[in-house]
């Protein structure tokens, strides 16, 4: 099927190309734009063609060409506006022709605009757009034709498989959240607003305890031998607890009034050579200290301690030369009538 429009240049201005057509040696370069529509889907071939026939009485406005040749081409896949540029232009005549390889329709209306001498206006746009330099109208986009018409408030474009054009729809339609659910350990409310929340106990596989309560004095802790396993609530063991390395804090005074620091060190030492008289600091209505302090003699020695201690055995006078001895202080209070003591010489 084959439908056919003429160029008329008139003063080479645009034109509607329809009817006889005339010399187009005033033309350089030209663009087309033709529209292309049908009842059921076109598809083929929009092609410029070009002719160097000459008329008898050359120029006539009633010759028609009988030699054409093909200048350039457009696929056409849908109904819409197509649009040819063409330079250099070099022949005497030129005309439209649509091609159509499937479907119905032809062209419907085709508009030339070129420039040469004598010509009144540019260029028309070209790509996605149709109409002059100074009035220009979006026909497609990337290659697809706009469905021609003005759109409704709110509709947007929509690419149509069937007609293969971007057509005006409601704007809004689909890809909107319409319902929320959830899986567990999840719970929804449901709608387009929900509110999640925690469904129930949270089992250890999901992070969870697994539990709602627990007994009291347990703690929530893995197994206490072999491999990994999932926690549990438990008590406490031994082995949940790592080793203390007490530090030994050695007291330097060898004689005189040594006072026991009992925040320095759960066990201490010191060497006494001469006469030795003991107090005790650091002492705590909140905290209690037991502090071991290990005595070595070099020489027999006079010892003597605070009178406000309170003693567990009997309270030693001296240390014996070569003797190792130790003594024990606990503190269950701020004053020195707190101090519970004892002393153990080692064998």
């Amino acid at each position: 099927m084959r439908s056919v429009s003429y160029v008329a240049l008139a003063d080479i201005t645009t034109a509607t190309l329809t009817g006889s057509p005339i010399p187009a040696t005033q033309v350089t370069q030209c663009t087309v734009i033709a529209s292309v529509a049908g009842a059921t889907l076109p598809v083929g071939t929009l092609k410029l063609q070009a002719s160097n026939d000459q008329a008898p009485g050359f120029p006539t406005s009633d010759f028609v060409p009988t030699t054409w040749v093909d200048v350039k081409t457009t696929a056409v896949s849908g109904n819409g506006s197509y649009q040819i540029t063409y330079t250099n232009v070099a022949y005497e005549w030129l005309r439209v022709v649509y091609e159509a390889t499937s479907g119905s329709g032809g062209l419907v209306t085709a508009t030339f605009e070129g420039v040469g001498p004598g010509a009144t206006s540019g260029m028309a746009p070209g790509g996605d757009l149709a109409g002059t330099q100074s009035t220009q109208e979006v026909i497609g986009i990337t290659g697809i034709p706009i469905e021609s018409g003005a759109p409704s408030n709110g509709e947007v474009l929509a690419y149509n498989s069937s007609t293969q054009e971007l057509e005006w729809s409601a704007g809004g339609g689909g890809g909107g959240v319409t319902a929320v659910t959830a899986a567990s350990p999840l719970d929804s409310s449901g709608g387009s607003t929900p509110v999640i929340s925690l469904a129930g106990t949270i089992g250890t596989s999901n992070g969870g305890t697994g539990v709602t309560t627990t007994s009291a004095n347990t703690v929530f802790a893995g197994p206490t031998s072999g491999g990994a396993a999932a926690p549990a609530f438990r008590t406490l063991g031994y082995s949940d607890l790592p080793a203390a390395a007490v530090s030994i804090y050695a007291i330097s005074a060898t004689s005189g009034s040594v006072a026991i620091d009992l925040t320095a060190g759960s066990v201490q030492t010191q060497t006494v050579s001469g006469t030795t008289s003991y107090t005790a600091t650091g002492l705590s209505a909140t905290l209690a200290y037991n502090t071991a302090v290990v005595i070595t003699a070099s020489g027999t020695q006079t010892v003597s301690f605070d009178s406000s201690w309170k003693w567990i055995g009997l309270k030693p006078t001296s240390i014996a030369t070569g003797t190792v001895a130790v003594l024990v202080l606990v503190n269950s209070g701020a004053n020195a009538t707190d101090i519970i003591a004892s002393w153990q010489v080692l064998g």
